[in-house]
């Protein structure tokens, strides 16, 4: 009986390890040229998933994360479960609509995860990786009994690696006009709560550059981004009760771009 019980419970430690690391994911997404790779990380802990991304081997941004605040409910990635992934790519022809070039070649390999927390949100992250860029944005299916959203605040945040020279240019608030000039500062020398404008460029001593900006901003407040201790953090325009989007589901949120 003794040696019963005690195989019992060994399955059932088994099981529970079995599912907990189930429950924590790493997924890789690379560049048709595999020049980039991108690595989002899901724990199974109360922690934020995480992304970060490689050119070329070299790491240039990390422990980035993902976080989108529901008024009324929390971060729907806090906490939240991986429930499904899928891949797929494209290589395709566009109309550009504006510019000197007629069309441009739409080439990506994309990764949509859909996570789900304990109290019911379900949210996409969907990623993008193209020979020159990383995107990613969330999206917010129609909820049962629900056809509106809130968005408190979105805590996206995109950590530097190094010290690479920026490029930035301060706003004094949020209803400031995009009209400023460039200043040019070591990264670990940006101020914090400064309010720092899209595109803010990043270049390092090995002739590396990036710059960080958003694409698609429809029916969605505006982007800016303030440097908290060493990551850049997702600042949005707000309402004047304080909240950033107000919008119907489905929702997309503008892409995060990092060229």
């Amino acid at each position: 009986m003794l040696t019963f019980m005690f195989h019992c419970r060994m399955v059932s430690l088994l099981a529970l390890t079995l599912g907990l690391t189930a429950a924590n994911a790493t997924e890789v997404l690379k560049s048709p040229d595999g020049n980039i790779s991108v690595v989002i990380e899901a724990r199974a802990t109360n922690d934020l998933p995480t992304w970060s991304a490689s050119f070329k081997g070299r790491t240039l941004f990390a422990n980035c994360e993902l976080s989108l605040n529901v008024a009324g409910e929390g971060d729907s990635f806090r906490d939240a479960r991986l429930i499904s992934k899928h891949r797929d790519s494209k290589d395709e022809t566009i109309p550009v609509l504006f510019g000197k070039s007629a069309s441009a070649r739409n080439h990506y390999r994309e990764l949509r995860l859909t996570f789900k927390n304990a109290g019911g949100r379900q949210v996409d992250a969907v990623f993008r990786c193209y020979d020159d860029a990383v995107a990613f944005r969330y999206e917010v299916p129609r909820q049962v009994g629900s056809d509106e959203i809130v968005i408190a605040d979105e805590g996206t945040s995109i950590g530097v690696s190094g010290n690479p020279t920026a490029y930035i240019q301060i706003l004094e608030n949020f209803r400031t006009p995009h009209e400023h000039l460039v200043a040019t500062t070591p990264y670990d020398d940006i101020k914090p709560r400064l309010l720092l404008d899209t595109p803010l460029t990043l270049s390092w001593t090995d002739g590396t550059a990036a710059a960080i900006t958003e694409a698609s901003l429809r029916r969605y407040a505006g982007m800016s981004l303030t440097k908290t201790q060493s990551v850049l953090r997702c600042q949005l325009s707000p309402w004047p009760d304080g909240m950033k989007v107000k919008t119907r589901l489905p929702m997309q949120s503008p892409w995060r771009v990092v060229l």
